[in-house]
């Protein structure tokens, strides 16, 4: 996997937060007692199962049972945290009025505090125009951000520039950031399985690896792929769990 695009437009009938997603799997009538991590393992299973035939010759695209990663609420809640300290109601409300750099300037302290808070070490952060030609109300995609593992391993996280250029999108930028973050973590327990060993499941480790060498790129294999697949999942349940603690925590102080 080269590169991760995130933010794509989602179609009409794809599920667009964790709450709809869990919905969606909930039509199928799967059991009513799993949780949102187990309920999606077996929908995502099926879908990879089902596709499998015609994507791989019969070959079973994924391992019997994909399992997304374990919620750590205490990681969350710190993170949560992170966001209301960084993004201070002071902070949101003179955003408008910020020029561009003091705006990048908040998202990377954001972006290096939480890359702490989750055990790594802050890589490159940066901004770039990921969607040249882009048109408001013309176009029909748009990417927001990715986390890319270049040639020789190494990797960094780009957003696209109009997550601080427009300071509407200031929470989409947030959760943009997180989202990659957890792309970050992903590519380092796929990289470092022993560092894992003692905090995720064998199952979570082993379903990151597989689906970091069997990615399914949206414009290869369609947005249902995409979007249900085990990293995206994962990374999509992780950064709404947080923006959901922030929003409590925000709206309480």
């Amino acid at each position: 996997m080269n590169e991760i695009n995130e933010g794509m437009h989602i179609p009409a009938d794809i599920p667009q937060t964790r709450h709809e997603i869990l919905a969606a799997a909930a039509e199928k009538d799967y059991p009513r007692d799993l949780n949102f991590a187990e309920t999606f393992a077996i929908a995502l299973a099926d879908l990879l199962r089902g596709l499998g035939e015609l994507l791989f010759g019969g070959a079973s695209p994924a391992p019997e049972h994909i399992y997304i990663s374990d919620v750590n609420e205490s990681m969350e809640r710190e993170i949560a945290e992170i966001i209301n300290d960084v993004f201070s109601k002071d902070v949101i409300e003179r955003w408008p009025a910020m020029d561009s750099t003091e705006r990048q300037a908040y998202a990377e302290e954001y972006y290096s505090r939480l890359a702490i808070a989750m055990g790594l070490e802050p890589t490159e952060f940066v901004f770039n125009d990921l969607n040249p030609g882009y048109q408001p109300g013309i176009s029909t995609s748009f990417t927001f951000g990715g986390h890319v593992e270049r040639v020789d391993g190494s990797d960094y996280i780009e957003l696209d520039f109009r997550l601080y250029d427009n300071p509407e999108n200031l929470m989409k930028m947030i959760s943009t950031t997180t989202h990659e973050a957890r792309h970050q973590y992903q590519f380092d327990v796929v990289n470092n399985p022993e560092k894992y060993a003692d905090i995720l499941p064998q199952r979570t480790i082993d379903a990151f690896i597989w689906n970091w060498h069997n990615y399914f790129n949206s414009s290869m294999y369609g947005p249902e792929l995409y979007y249900y697949q085990a990293l995206e999942v994962d990374a999509e349940s992780f950064a709404q769990n947080i923006m959901s603690e922030y929003d409590s925590i925000a709206n309480n102080k």
